[in-house]
């Protein structure tokens, strides 16, 4: 059965719901009638989200007859024993509520998904205290993955601010001003500034000039920006998005840029147009910025995940302490593990009770690991693959967005690799490595000892990173994470074929 067909079936025993009445009739009053926001919503896939609906749409569409005026005034139209009591007329034209309802929160159809040229493009007025996106809008959407990706605008909410006072007489006939949160494809609740018109509708209009544009500004910023701090161009001092907004009314009004000022300046782009289009230029300006600044997006100073191996896989360099942390995360586990493995013990009568408790000891070790440590390894290995979204996982997305592109060092190749095998592979060895070191030992208090120094060689190169003496403030890896976004963003292997023509 396809996921049409399900839904399609699940209509059909929300509407036989209505009709057998097994649900209370508290369900079905008019003072909780609820609105679409009451349509159950999930990020998982869209068999699950029908799962959802299947469970929860009969009480929830019962809501929906009362909110859109379906005729279900008797009781025995909801108290009833058979579907009969409902006419063919109110039954198709619930149908048709809730497949519309159904259809725009999770779309489905083939003409929903694949968006055709005019689609993708966003221009036109821009309404003062309206959302700027609309249902059924395709936009890009920045992924955890730090990728922009097509997507299709399926709900729009509206937030008033906070100090609003509904009750002030003073407010009456005036709309605050609307914070908007948008709703696409599993996304929820994205903000504005997450999103951005698409790639190639923008350059169907404007052509290809803002994107050479942009490359030249990344360039220009790059011989600017300065790591010192106490200089006015140092990065956490300078304004990245104030420098890329000069740099764009330069070129914008450059007399040999007047075609393309003309273009950007037509009426049938009008407002909405191009300010997608400077939108959409400076975002990776706007990125350096939030890098910089301490807030909770880009927060380093918490993030207990970014280790040595970071650092030197993102500055190209051999570190000593990197190699020092590798060649000990390596050593120890191999010297616990054969002094175990190739130790012989003559079990005395004075050691059987003291084995006795250390088994005890272990099991309870064993259920600690099964709570604790293995969800951290699995969240652990999900931040490092850069599918969650945390500092360290943006960052490693970053570095593998520039090594999918080529444009990295060996040094650097090599660390990301170290990086990706100490934080996902390395870490289940040393997990079973444990287990098999706890089952040999015979003395309690050596259990403990063991358990602790497993969880230490486990974070050597976290512990290294978080050294005060290591990155005071955090100034180096900021550096370091700006450093990917331009090599990520400057196409430097066709920059340098047009240099060598």
């Amino acid at each position: 059965m396809n996921v049409t067909d399900f839904l399609s079936e699940t209509i059909d025993k929300s509407i036989r719901s209505l009709g057998q009445g097994s649900y209370e009739r508290d369900a079905y009053d008019e003072h909780s009638v609820g609105d679409k926001n009451d349509l159950p919503s999930s990020e998982g896939s869209i068999p699950g989200q029908a799962f959802l609906l299947h469970r929860s749409l009969p009480v929830w569409s019962s809501r929906l007859c009362h909110k859109r005026g379906f005729s279900l005034n008797s009781a025995a139209k909801y108290r009833g024993n058979a579907i009969d009591v409902l006419t063919a007329v109110e039954v198709e034209e619930f149908r048709d509520i809730l497949s519309s309802v159904i259809t725009e929160e999770f779309p489905l159809t083939d003409d929903l998904q694949v968006p055709n040229c005019r689609d993708v493009i966003n221009v036109g007025p821009i309404d003062p205290n309206r959302p700027l996106y609309s249902p059924g809008d395709w936009v890009e959407i920045l992924g955890s993955d730090m990728i922009w990706r097509l997507d299709m605008i399926t709900r729009v909410m509206s937030e008033a601010p906070d100090d609003w006072d509904w009750n002030d007489p003073n407010n009456d006939g005036r709309d605050p001003t609307w914070t908007f949160t948008y709703n696409a494809g599993d996304r929820r609740d994205i903000a504005t500034e997450d999103l951005r018109s698409p790639e190639q509708g923008l350059k169907m209009i404007f052509g290809h000039r803002p994107w050479v544009w942009q490359q030249w500004a990344v360039l220009k910023l790059e011989q600017k920006i300065r790591f010192q701090e106490y200089h006015e161009s140092d990065l956490k001092k300078m304004d990245i998005q104030q420098f890329a907004t000069v740099l764009w009314n330069q070129w914008l009004n450059h007399p040999s840029n007047s075609e393309f000022k003309e273009l950007f300046f037509d009426d049938r782009i009008g407002d909405k147009g191009r300010n997608e289009l400077t939108h959409h230029i400076q975002k990776p300006f706007y990125l350096m910025d939030i890098i910089k600044e301490d807030n909770d997006e880009w927060n380093f100073e918490d993030d207990q995940d970014i280790n040595v191996y970071t650092y030197s896989s993102c500055l190209g360099m051999l570190h000593p302490i990197a190699l020092l942390s590798f060649i000990l995360q390596l050593l120890l586990p191999f010297i616990i593990w054969n002094s175990y493995y190739c130790g012989k013990y003559e079990k005395s009568q004075s050691l059987e009770r003291s084995e006795e408790k250390a088994k005890w000891l272990a099991l309870l070790i064993y259920l600690y690991y099964f709570s604790t440590i293995l969800p951290d390894a699995y969240y652990k290995m999900s931040s490092t693959v850069g599918s969650s979204d945390t500092v360290y996982s943006r960052l490693n997305s970053l570095r593998r967005n520039v090594w999918m592109k080529g444009c990295d060092t060996l040094i650097q190749q090599l660390f990301y690799k170290i990086d990706l095998f100490m934080n996902t592979a390395h870490i289940s060895l040393l997990s079973m490595l444990n287990v098999y070191v706890l089952s040999k030992e015979l003395e309690p208090i050596n259990v403990v000892l063991d358990s602790l120094a497993f969880f230490f060689i486990a974070r050597i190169d976290e512990e290294f990173a978080r050294a005060q003496w290591w990155d005071p403030n955090r100034r180096w890896v900021r550096c370091l994470n700006m450093c990917e976004i331009f090599c990520f963003m400057l196409k430097l292997l066709v920059l340098a074929s047009t240099v060598n023509r």
